[in-house]
C-alpha cells in the first residue's frame, strides 16, 4: 500500500501563472486536465467527481464549463445573465413605440391651435432637442453602461437611491393612469363592430340620452346647425345647453359618471372587464421577459404607423376642408411665444413624451450591447418621434376641418379652431362624430380606435418592463423565462388591482386629479435629480472629475468628442436643473386647487411627494448605518455612502477590466499550499531560526512574517547580490522596495517610525531591550527594551526607509564626519547587545573614522555568542522554499 503525501509535504515547484480554463473550449480544457491523485480508501464515485479533488493539486485548476443560459437568453448574448437585443433596430423601435403615445397625440393638435400653430411646433422641436434628446442620451448611456434597471443604476450614489424607489412607485401609478385610457379605446373598438352599421354613439334615441342631446347629423340633413339651434332656443326660458350624443354616450353609458369626485359610486362591470382584458394582453406580450419584448417591438412600433396611413389618406381624399383644417392648426402667431404658458405647455408635453428621468428608457437601453453607439440611437429616436407626432397633428387637423365644414355645415378657420378639442373629448367626442359621417364608418372607427389602443398597449408594455426589470436586477436574478413570469405577471396583476378605483363612477375625476396634481412635481424631481447626480455627485466624489461620465461614454461608444462632452456636461449640470427648478416654482405659483376641495387637492399632491421623501430618508439612514462601525464621524460616513458601490460599472468582467473597474469575482486563486512551518509567536525569534537567504525582501514597512507569501501582485523576487562590506545593490530589472510598495498598499501604519517628531535624544542611553520589535507602533523606538537585538536575523533591515533618521531631535549628521566625536558618554551606556556586560572601559572619545571602517566591516567581533549580520552588508536573496503558484482567471488583471 503506497503512502500518499499530504499537500504540505509535496516538494515545492517553481512559481508559475496558470490561466483559468472556465472560458476555454472543451478541447482545450481536456488537454490541461490535471492528474487526479488516488487516495487510499476512495471509491469510484469519488474519482469521477471533480469536486472531490484535493484543494491544491499539482496541475492547473479544473473548472467545469458554465451551464448554458436559460431561455430566452442565448450563448450569443454578451450578457449571459440578462440577455441582449438581437439587433439594433429592436432597441430603436422599442423607444419609438414608447414615445409615440396617446397623451401627446390627443393634446398636441389642441396646443397648436391654442399657442400659435406652427410657432408651437417649432417650440416643441426646440424643447425636444435641448431637453428630451440630452435626457434620452443620459438614460440610454446609464442603462447601457451598467446593464441594469432603474433601481440598480442609482448604485453610482447609494446615498441618493431613495429617489429611485419613490420614482418607481410613481411609475406604477402612471402606468395605471395611462392604461385607463387604453381601456376606454378598447371598449370603443368593440362597439365599432358589435352592432354592424349602427354605431351606438350616434342618435338621441337611446335610453341614456337626455333632452339636451343633439344629433349633429340630423341637423346637417335639415340644413340647420348647432349655432342656429342655440340661437332659437336661447329665447326660451327653459333653455338647456345642448350636449352632443357622442358625449352623452361616453359619460352616461361608458363611464356612468357621478356628479363630483367625492361620490365614488360602484365599480362598472364593462370597464372592469375591459381593463382585465387589456391587462391580459399585456401579460401575453411580456411574460417571456424583456429580451422577447425587443422582438415584439417589430410589431408594436409599426402597427400605429400603419394604421395612421389609411387615416391620412381618408382625411386628404374627398375632403374639401382638409386645407382649412391644416391652416387652422398651423397658422402662426408669434405673440403667443411671449407668454409663460406657451413654454410651460411645450416643456410639459415633451417631458411626458418620454417620461424623462423616470427610468423607462433607461431600463429599455439596459439590454443593449456594451459597445452600441447609443448617441446616434438617441438622435434617431428623437427625430422619428417628433416627425410621427407632427404627422398625427396634420392628419387629425384634416378631420377637424371635415367635421366643421362638411358635417356641421360651418365655414371659416375660426370655427374650425373653436371645434378642436383635447383629451378624452378629442378621442370620444370629436373624432367619433367626424368618422361616423364617412362611408364604411364602422371600419374607419375601428381603425382609429385600434390605432389609439395600440399606442396605449405599447406604453403599458414598456412600463411593466421597466418596473419588472428594475426589481429583478435589484435582487440580482437572471432574466430567464421562469423569473420573468414570477415578476412580469404579478406586476401586471398589481397594476390591474390598483386600477380598479378608476373604474368606479368617480374614476374619471380621480384620473384627472392624478394628472393635474400628482404626477407633475415628482417627475420633475426625477428630471432634476438624475443629471445632477451624474455630474455633481458621481463626477466629484471621491475627487472632482465632472467629465467622468462623459469620458466613460466615450470609452463605451468610441464616438463622443471632447467638445460634445463639454457641451452635454453643461446641459446636464446647469441647463436642465435650472429650467426644471424654474418651471417647478412657477407651477406651484400657478397651481389651481379650486377645481376640487382644497383638502382633496392636497391629498393628491402628497400622494406624489410623500413616497419620495420617505424613501429618501429611509435609504439615507440605512446607508449611513452601513459605515457606523468603520467611520466615527458623520461626514466620513456621508462621504463614503455617496461613493459608487462595488458593483457599479459594466456588467461583464471583460468590459470592467477594460475600463479600469475592479473585478466582481476572485481574480487570483492559489493552487499551491503554503509551506508548513512551526507557528512562531515572536517575529525575531522566528527570523533567528531561518537562514537569511530564505526570507524575501519586502518593501518599506511591509510586514514579512515567516512562512507567508510575497506581496500580492509583485510575484517572484529576483536574487539580490551584495559584496561583503558594501551595501546590497538591486539589479536594474528588479523591483525596488519603494517600487514594490508604490503599487501595493501597506497594511501597517509605520509612518510614525521615521518622522522627525520622535525624540531620539535618548538613543545612546536608553535600555535597548526590544522583544516587541515586530509591533507596528515604532514611536517608542528609543525607550523600548532591545535586549534581544543580537538574536534575530535582520535581512530586511536595509529595506527600511531611514531617510528621516537624521532629521530627529538628535543630530546624527556628523556621525560619519572626519572630526572625532566626543563619545564620552558612549562608554557609560549599557551595551549588552554587543556581547559584553559593561562597555565603560572602552573610551570612545578617540573614536576615528579609521576605526569606524573596521566597525562597519566586521560587526561580529562585538558579539560573544551570536553572530549578528551587518544590516548594511546583508546579502538579500529570496527564499527558494517560499514560493507560491498563482492561478489567474481568464481576465488579465493589472495589480
Amino acid at each position: 500500500m503506497e503512502y500518499q503525501m499530504d499537500v504540505w509535504e509535496r516538494p515545492l515547484q517553481e512559481p508559475s501563472v496558470n490561466v483559468n480554463h472556465s472560458t476555454m473550449s472543451n478541447r482545450e480544457t481536456s488537454v490541461h486536465k490535471p492528474h487526479k491523485p488516488i487516495h487510499f480508501g476512495s471509491s469510484n464515485e469519488d474519482l469521477d467527481e471533480p469536486s472531490r479533488q484535493p484543494l491544491f493539486s499539482d496541475g492547473p485548476a479544473w473548472t467545469p464549463p458554465p451551464p448554458p443560459p436559460t431561455f430566452p437568453v442565448s450563448r450569443r448574448d454578451e450578457n449571459h445573465r440578462r440577455g441582449n437585443y438581437g439587433y439594433k433596430l429592436e432597441f430603436i423601435f422599442a423607444c419609438i413605440a414608447f414615445g409615440f403615445n396617446i397623451e401627446t397625440v390627443w393634446k398636441l393638435p389642441y396646443l397648436c391651435v391654442k399657442h400659435g400653430g406652427a410657432v408651437f411646433i417649432a417650440a416643441y422641436f426646440i424643447v425636444m432637442l435641448i431637453i428630451a434628446f440630452p435626457m434620452l442620451l443620459l438614460e440610454m448611456t446609464i442603462g447601457q453602461f451598467h446593464s441594469a434597471g432603474y433601481l440598480s443604476a442609482w448604485n453610482m450614489c447609494p446615498l441618493a437611491k431613495g429617489i429611485s424607489f419613490g420614482i418607481l412607485m410613481l411609475v406604477i401609478i402612471a402606468c395605471v393612469y395611462e392604461h385607463l385610457f387604453t381601456t376606454y379605446h378598447l371598449i370603443y373598438a368593440f362597439f365599432s363592430v358589435a352592432w354592424w352599421g349602427d354605431l351606438q354613439w350616434i342618435g338621441c334615441h337611446h335610453w341614456w340620452n337626455s333632452k339636451q342631446c343633439i344629433d349633429v347629423f340630423s341637423f346637417a340633413a335639415s340644413n340647420s346647425s348647432i349655432a342656429q339651434y342655440r340661437e332659437n332656443s336661447s329665447s326660451s326660458p327653459s333653455y338647456l345647453v345642448p350636449i352632443p350624443a357622442t358625449k352623452e354616450f361616453f359619460e352616461e353609458y361608458v363611464l356612468v359618471k357621478s356628479s363630483n369626485i367625492t361620490e365614488i359610486g360602484s365599480l362598472q362591470p364593462p370597464l372592469v372587464f375591459a381593463m382585465l382584458t387589456a391587462w391580459g394582453v399585456v401579460i401575453l406580450l411580456t411574460f417571456l421577459g424583456a429580451k422577447e419584448i425587443g422582438k415584439l417591438a417589430y410589431v408594436l412600433m409599426p402597427t400605429p404607423v400603419l394604421l395612421l396611413i389609411p387615416l391620412i389618406a381618408q382625411g386628404a381624399i374627398d375632403n374639401p376642408a382638409a386645407v382649412d383644417g391644416i391652416m387652422a392648426c398651423l397658422y402662426p402667431d408669434l405673440n403667443k411665444a411671449l407668454t409663460f404658458q406657451f413654454w410651460q405647455d411645450a416643456f410639459h408635453i415633451v417631458i411626458w413624451t418620454f417620461m424623462s428621468g423616470s427610468g423607462v428608457i433607461l431600463s429599455i437601453a439596459s439590454h443593449n450591447r456594451f459597445r452600441n453607439n447609443c448617441i446616434t440611437d438617441a438622435l434617431t429616436v428623437t427625430f422619428i418621434t417628433f416627425i410621427l407626432h407632427v404627422i398625427s397633428v396634420l392628419c387629425f387637423a384634416m378631420f377637424f376641418g371635415y367635421l366643421v365644414v362638411v358635417v356641421k355645415q360651418g365655414s371659416g378657420v375660426e370655427q374650425i379652431r373653436a371645434a378642436v378639442t383635447q383629451g378624452v373629448e378629442f378621442s370620444f367626442v370629436s373624432m367619433p362624430d367626424a368618422l361616423a359621417s364617412l362611408e364604411w364608418a364602422p371600419i374607419w372607427c375601428l381603425v382609429f380606435f385600434a390605432f389609439m389602443y395600440n399606442m396605449g398597449i405599447c406604453r403599458s408594455v414598456f412600463y411593466v418592463q421597466a418596473i419588472s426589470v428594475s426589481l429583478m436586477d435589484a435582487f440580482r436574478l437572471p432574466h430567464s423565462w421562469v423569473f420573468a413570469i414570477l415578476f412580469f405577471v404579478p406586476v401586471s396583476v398589481i397594476c390591474f388591482l390598483l386600477g380598479l378605483p378608476l373604474t368606479t363612477q368617480a374614476g374619471f375625476y380621480i384620473a384627472q386629479a392624478l394628472e393635474e396634481y400628482t404626477f407633475k412635481i415628482p417627475f420633475f424631481i426625477a428630471l432634476f435629480s438624475l443629471p445632477v447626480l451624474v455630474i455633481w455627485v458621481y463626477g466629484s466624489i471621491p475627487k472632482l472629475r465632472i467629465l467622468k461620465f462623459p469620458q466613460e461614454i466615450r470609452s463605451m461608444t468610441g464616438s463622443f468628442s471632447g467638445c460634445g462632452q463639454i457641451l452635454f456636461m453643461i446641459v446636464w449640470a446647469v441647463f436642465i436643473p435650472l429650467v426644471t427648478g424654474f418651471w417647478v416654482l412657477f407651477y406651484i405659483g400657478y397651481l389651481d386647487i379650486e377645481k376640487m376641495p382644497v383638502w382633496l387637492a392636497l391629498v393628491f399632491i402628497l400622494i406624489g411627494i410623500v413616497p419620495i421623501i420617505l424613501c429618501v430618508i429611509i435609504v439615507i439612514i440605512y446607508q449611513l448605518c452601513q459605515f457606523r462601525n468603520s467611520h466615527s464621524y458623520f461626514t466620513e460616513m456621508f462621504w463614503k455612502a455617496a461613493q459608487p458601490s462595488a458593483d457599479w460599472g459594466p456588467a461583464t468582467e471583460k468590459h470592467r477590466l477594460e475600463l479600469g473597474y475592479r473585478s466582481t469575482t476572485e481574480d487570483i486563486v492559489r493552487t499551491e499550499p503554503r509551506e508548513r512551518r512551526p507557528l512562531q509567536t515572536n517575529r525575531f525569534a522566528a527570523a533567528a531560526a531561518t537562514p537569511p537567504h530564505a526570507q524575501p525582501p519586502y518593501g518599506r514597512n511591509q510586514p514579512s512574517p515567516v512562512g507567508t507569501y510575497p506581496p500580492r501582485g509583485i510575484g517572484p523576487h529576483p536574487t539580490y547580490e551584495a559584496t561583503p562590506g558594501s551595501m546590497a545593490t538591486y539589479p536594474s530589472n528588479a523591483p525596488t522596495p519603494s517600487k514594490m510598495m508604490a503599487d501595493h498598499d501597506d497594511p501597517y501604519d509605520r509612518s510614525g517610525y521615521d518622522s522627525a517628531t520622535n525624540d531620539r535624544s535618548t538613543y545612546a542611553t536608553a535600555e535597548r531591550n526590544r522583544p516587541t520589535y515586530a509591533t507596528t507602533d515604532r514611536s517608542t523606538y528609543a525607550t523600548t527594551d532591545r535586549s534581544t537585538y543580537t538574536s534575530p536575523d535582520r535581512p530586511t533591515y536595509a529595506t527600511v526607509d531611514r531617510s528621516a533618521y537624521d532629521t530627529a531631535t538628535v543630530d546624527r549628521a556628523t556621525y560619519a564626519s572626519t572630526t572625532p566625536l566626543n563619545r564620552s558618554n558612549y562608554a557609560t551606556t549599557e551595551r549588552s547587545i554587543y556581547g559584553t556586560a559593561n562597555r565603560a572601559d572602552r573610551d570612545r572619545s578617540t573614536y576615528t573614522p579609521a576605526s569606524r571602517d573596521l566597525y562597519s566591516s566586521d560587526r561580529h567581533m562585538f558579539s560573544s555568542d551570536t553572530q549578528v549580520p551587518n544590516y548594511d552588508e546583508i546579502m538579500i536573496q529570496p527564499s527558494p522554499h517560499d514560493t507560491s503558484t498563482l492561478t489567474y482567471s481568464s481576465h488579465e488583471t493589472q495589480l
